[in-house]
Formats: C-alpha cells, sequence, structure tokens
C-alpha cells in the first residue's frame, strides 16, 4: 500500500460455457507517469502485478483522452480506467464471459 495513491485490486475470471478457463489478479495504482516516476523511480519499480501502461503510454495516453466521470471531473489516470484499457490488449478473448471483482483503497497522504 502507498500512501497519496487510489488503489484496486481486479480479480478477472475468464469464463467458456460457464466453466472457469482462468484467474488473474492485477494492481493498478492512480496517477500519470510523472506521478509514478516521482514516487517509484525512472523507470518506475511498481509492485507485482501492476497493470502495465508504461510499456504502451502513447496509446494509453490516445485511450484516456477526455475520459471524466458524471460531473466533469478528470479521469483519465484512475485505476479503473487503466484495467479497462489493459483488459483487451493482454488477453486473447475466446470465452463466453468474464467477472471481476474490484477492491479499492486509499490512503491519505
Amino acid at each position: 500500500m502507498r500512501r497519496g495513491f487510489n488503489q484496486a485490486e481486479f480479480k478477472t475470471t475468464i469464463l467458456n460455457k460457464g466453466q472457469k478457463v482462468e484467474e488473474v489478479v492485477e494492481f493498478s495504482l492512480s496517477g500519470d507517469i510523472d506521478k509514478l516516476a516521482k514516487h517509484f523511480g525512472n523507470p518506475p519499480d511498481l509492485p507485482e502485478n501492476t497493470i502495465d501502461i508504461l510499456s504502451d503510454y502513447d496509446n494509453f495516453e490516445a485511450f484516456v483522452k477526455g475520459a471524466s466521470d458524471f460531473e466533469g471531473k478528470p479521469r483519465n489516470y484512475d485505476s479503473e480506467i487503466k484495467y479497462i484499457f489493459n483488459f483487451p490488449r493482454c488477453r486473447t478473448i475466446v470465452s463466453c464471459g468474464f467477472c471481476y471483482q474490484l477492491s479499492q483503497k486509499f490512503l491519505s497522504l
């Protein structure tokens, strides 16, 4: 756990005809590349199983451009959008469905 970051753990179960095929557990931290570098070094030494947006950062930036919540607050670097960006990019979807569980924590500075 790191103070000052919204942190999320995503547990995704890939299903094929209702049967579990694979289970993936991933971790995500909110923040852009500058915030990650400031707190984790350059290049960032991130916790194990952290969703990787840095290896394809230009495409990630294009993907999240204009992302906002219902009140218009920018959400470009939230943990959840990193998960959405990463999910189809890192898996060949051959299943009939998937389920995911999300747990989030925020530790103030």
